[in-house]
């Protein structure tokens, strides 16, 4: 697969992980393995996509200074995955970022070129899966950040409900593809998927 371009991966690591403990979901190790989360999906998008940024909480930064790939900070604290989004979009380097959250094991390359080619112009593409939508595992176009700052104003912090309101592309993911976002929320997940 040759690298998109016109795309960055930006990697979610701001979550709590209050449903584990306040565990940093992206600092977890793979069963077997002395890679954390966090490298692997760097191990597997950087091919990929242009550039990659990690996007997390201001006192976070300490953590990633000595990783090759450029922290952005929130910009609104405590104001979860759309503060994220707003950080990524607002620090683009290219046209389209391919968001995603820290704590997906099994995810791979193939989702983001699968979601590239179902593009169009200022239009989100979000797959849904049977559990249903993901943003956080979706492609945004850089314009996007205007629906984005307006949702924040309004007090929102669920990219779902930003979602709903505005023009996106749901895309139904191929069997194949599914299980690969799936992500960690809980001790079971822990145990399962690691």
């Amino acid at each position: 697969m040759l690298a998109l371009n016109d795309v960055f991966a930006a990697i979610l690591v701001g979550g709590r992980g209050s449903r584990l403990g306040t565990v940093d979901k992206a600092q977890l190790k793979l069963s077997g393995s002395n890679e954390t989360l966090f490298e692997r999906l760097t191990r597997v998008l950087a091919p990929a996509v242009a550039e990659i940024v990690v996007v997390g909480r201001r006192e976070q930064s300490a953590l990633y200074r000595d990783s090759p790939y450029r922290f952005v900070a929130d910009q609104q604290s405590g104001a979860g995955p759309l503060a994220g989004l707003q950080a990524a979009l607002r620090s683009a380097p290219v046209a389209w970022c391919f968001l995603v959250a820290c704590d997906m094991p099994k995810l791979d390359a193939s989702i983001v070129d699968y979601l590239a080619k179902q593009r169009e112009p200022n239009r989100a593409v979000v797959p849904r899966t049977t559990r249903g939508l993901e943003p956080t595992c979706a492609l945004y176009p850089r314009s996007y950040v205007t629906h984005v700052d307006a949702a924040l104003v309004r007090g929102l912090r669920a990219v779902y409900t930003l979602l709903a309101q505005t023009d996106v592309i749901e895309v139904e993911l191929p069997p194949d593809l599914e299980p690969k976002l799936r992500n960690i929320n809980t001790a079971q997940d822990l145990r399962t998927q690691l």
